[in-house]
């Protein structure tokens, strides 16, 4: 990657970042304040509004228009935030929104959506199924496809090939991968982060560069007792509160999800408190 573009990505990377986590912080500290999000069986959300929407359409176009075989939905409130949730399982994976429906924290508005396209364990057969820009992608990954605004945002899973190249790369057997509409993101378990670029026929990575992220402290306290109350959290948070991949509604309600009762402050803490470079 030319040096002037290595700038300006990695210039784009703090300025998604900071954006991202003004909003995510908010909507955590909106799950602090309001008792976290709870199910409220006793108000139902009408998703006839949803099924008729040009972005649930554009959505499941990109997957091949899949008949939808079930759906759901529920509304989950607090004192200062209400969100509708609705999942409609077709037969390829899963489609899931979220939408506002009341908020009294600046940085969201009602009727602020996420809406995402999820398969998990991609099997051949389903591949074949996909439209051209989908097929592409490797069987037996998982794979997120969202729409934002007037793009998408595709995210998988690498498979074991991608992960033995991406070994040779980093110089490190223990880490996580994902890949990231044209290119891996990579975190070591020695705290060092790579992004990996190159001309890419998954699962082959030619002529690959290399970048690696300059590695700043996060919040070691909070992230120990987040790691120690909570477990589960910030493994499962990461990928929805990365900046390229996820959404600030999506982010709140999985640290409400999986922290609830636990040690959401620290787990809030330790998330917003990941640099730049591990986003």
């Amino acid at each position: 990657m030319p040096r002037e573009m290595e700038k300006e990505s990695s210039k784009n990377r703090s300025l998604n970042r900071r954006r991202f986590l003004g909003a995510a912080c908010a909507t955590s500290s909106a799950a602090l304040t309001s008792g976290f999000l709870r199910p409220n069986p006793e108000e139902k959300f009408e998703i006839d509004d949803f099924l008729d929407s040009e972005n649930l359409k554009d959505l499941l176009e990109k997957v091949g228009n899949p008949e939808v075989k079930d759906q759901n939905s529920e509304v989950y409130e607090g004192r200062n935030l209400k969100l509708a949730s609705a999942n409609l399982d077709t037969e390829v994976g899963t489609v899931k929104f979220l939408e506002v429906l009341e908020s009294n924290i600046g940085k969201f508005d009602q009727g602020d959506t996420s809406l995402k396209f999820k398969v998990e364990n991609l099997t051949g057969e389903t591949r074949r199924s996909l439209p051209t820009r989908v097929n592409s992608i490797p069987a037996g990954v998982d794979f997120t496809l969202r729409n934002k605004g007037n793009r998408t945002s595709l995210t998988t899973t690498v498979t074991r090939s991608e992960q033995v190249q991406l070994s040779k790369l980093v110089g490190s057997e223990n880490f996580t991968a994902l890949y990231v509409n044209d290119h891996y993101y990579v975190k070591t378990g020695e705290s060092e982060t790579y992004y990996v670029t190159g001309e890419i026929e998954r699962p082959k990575i030619n002529n690959a560069s290399v970048e690696k992220a300059v590695t700043t402290q996060v919040d070691a306290e909070a992230c120990f007792n987040c790691g120690v109350n909570a477990p589960g959290c910030v493994g499962n948070c990461l990928t929805p509160c990365l900046p390229e991949h996820g959404n600030p509604i999506d982010c709140a309600t999985c640290i409400g999800k999986h922290c609830v009762g636990l040690d959401v402050k620290s787990c809030t803490k330790c998330i917003a408190s990941i640099p730049e470079d591990l986003l």
